[in-house]
Formats: C-alpha cells, sequence, structure tokens
C-alpha cells in the first residue's frame, strides 16, 4: 500500500493497512510467521490487529478478517498441507545449544499448534464436538510421534477426550491425566 512498512514515516504503511488492503482478498492469502510486533496493537485487544484474526496453519498462522466464516474441514487440510512431515532424529541427538536442536523444538511447537487451536477454539463454541474429534485424533499422533512428549501433550489430550462426548473417552482422558 505505499513504500516500506513504519507507519512513523510519510511513505510509510501501517500493518492495518497491509491487512485491509492484502488479507481479504481470498486469492491472495496473508500469512504471519514469528508473532506480531509488539507494538502492532494493545495487549488488551490480545496483540494483532483488529478486524484480523489468526488461525493456526503449521509454523505460521493464517490472517483471515474476523467475519470469515470457519470451515473446520478446510482449515484442517490447510494446516496439514503446510505442516512439513519427517521422521525428526532421536531426541538427546542435538545438544540444546544446537540450532538443530531449536529447529527440532519449533517443529514440535507447529505440531502441537493446531491441536491445541482446535481445542481451544471447540471450547469457544459449545465443545463442538467436530473440532474435538479433529483435536483428540492430533493430540494422540502427536503424542505417539513425539520420542518424549512434553507434559502439557498429556493435559491437552486429557482435557480434550473429557469434553468429547463419545463411548470409552473417559478412559482415554485419565489415560492423558
Amino acid at each position: 500500500p505505499n513504500r516500506v512498512y513504519n507507519p512513523c514515516k510519510e511513505e510509510g504503511y501501517s500493518m492495518e493497512l497491509f491487512l485491509e488492503t492484502n488479507a481479504r482478498d481470498p486469492a491472495r492469502p496473508t500469512f504471519l510467521c514469528g508473532g506480531w510486533y509488539h507494538d502492532e496493537a494493545p495487549t488488551h485487544l490480545g496483540g494483532g490487529i483488529p478486524g484480523f484474526r489468526t488461525w493456526p496453519v503449521g509454523p505460521c498462522d493464517r490472517i483471515r478478517a474476523e467475519e470469515d466464516e470457519l470451515s473446520l474441514p478446510e482449515w484442517v487440510e490447510e494446516a496439514e498441507s503446510m505442516t512439513p512431515h519427517y521422521v525428526p532424529p532421536p531426541e538427546g541427538r542435538y545438544t540444546e545449544d544446537t540450532w538443530e536442536r531449536v529447529t527440532l523444538t519449533d517443529y514440535w511447537a507447529a505440531k502441537h499448534k493446531l491441536p491445541y487451536a482446535l481445542l481451544t477454539w471447540a471450547i469457544e463454541n459449545k465443545d463442538d464436538q467436530e473440532a474435538l474429534q479433529q483435536a483428540g485424533a492430533r493430540f494422540e499422533d502427536l503424542i505417539t510421534e513425539h520420542p518424549d512428549p512434553p507434559d502439557y501433550f498429556f493435559k491437552n489430550a486429557g482435557i480434550t477426550f473429557g469434553r468429547l462426548r463419545l463411548a470409552g473417552n473417559q478412559c482415554k482422558m485419565v489415560h492423558n491425566f
């Protein structure tokens, strides 16, 4: 929308203007990688730009207008297509001070984003059962794939199965807690 991203310069533009110009066009999806700048919006608004929401899709987030209707199957399909699939090296192969370890940690964080976002969205939408089923399946895969899953993977899986109204889920809930 202008020459440089800097709303304080005459030839600059703000992120809000950038999103208004670009992110409302479905033919040109807009993504956020690495989070919002600290000065994009007040923290009481949750960060980001008013009028837009982020939807996790792998290591990045898709920026959509707030009024966009969520299609759960499309969201999950897009997220899975953007999340790399590979067999990570053994957990202890790289020490914590290596870039490889940072990359591995980021990989697992990206794999956790979708099921966690599905769980959060489901809770915000009266325990939406389809979203909980999607989250549960992904938490199970995540826990199975990770060589040493952190405790919060189990906690989030337990919450998911506790809210999912399917026979046998109490056992899965207890197992994960």
